[in-house]
């Protein structure tokens, strides 16, 4: 049975950050899309299609293909492993969080083109701020991302180039 495009697209994207390890990488990658917060290894990712927009000029079709564009945020959280003891270990995560944020746009910037998209484009970050709380809690970052994909119009399962 076929698989339809934004299914492979997502789990090209989760494949791609799992295949990420230490030492390429700053991190080895810990959970994927794992909704239970007890079972996280940090960091962690979880991706999110947010809406799918379709670029085709009005009045035509792209060439019997759909030209859609994808817009995907992926939630990372990270924790520290120890309450560090300085004046700023409120912000100690944020060099952490920018860590994740490097893996990330190399990821997908050495992997631009998969599950059959032609470019997965980062599109910005905000952190999630809480003013007060414990240390050790994970903290989130949302990172958002666009992938561009054609899609065939007598058969949605595939790219328009048969991917």
């Amino acid at each position: 049975m076929a698989t339809d495009m934004l299914t492979t697209i997502e789990t090209a994207m989760y494949d791609a950050i799992a295949a990420a390890v230490e030492g390429p990488y700053f991190f080895t990658w810990g959970t994927i899309n794992e909704p239970d917060m007890a079972k996280q290894e940090f960091p962690s990712a979880e991706i999110q299609l947010i809406e799918e927009d379709n670029l085709d000029i009005e009045g035509g079709a792209n060439s019997g293909a759909y030209q859609n564009k994808a817009n995907f945020e992926i939630i990372v959280k990270a924790r520290l492993g120890n309450e560090v003891m300085s004046g700023t270990q409120v912000y100690e995560i944020h060099k952490e969080l920018n860590k994740a944020l490097s893996d990330l746009k190399k990821i997908f910037g050495v992997n631009y083109n998969l599950g059959g998209c032609y470019v997965i484009m980062y599109k910005g970050m905000r952190r999630e701020f809480e003013p007060m709380g414990d240390l050790l809690v994970p903290k989130r970052m949302i990172t958002m991302w666009s992938v561009w994909y054609l899609q065939d119009r007598s058969d949605p399962t595939t790219g328009a180039d048969g991917a």
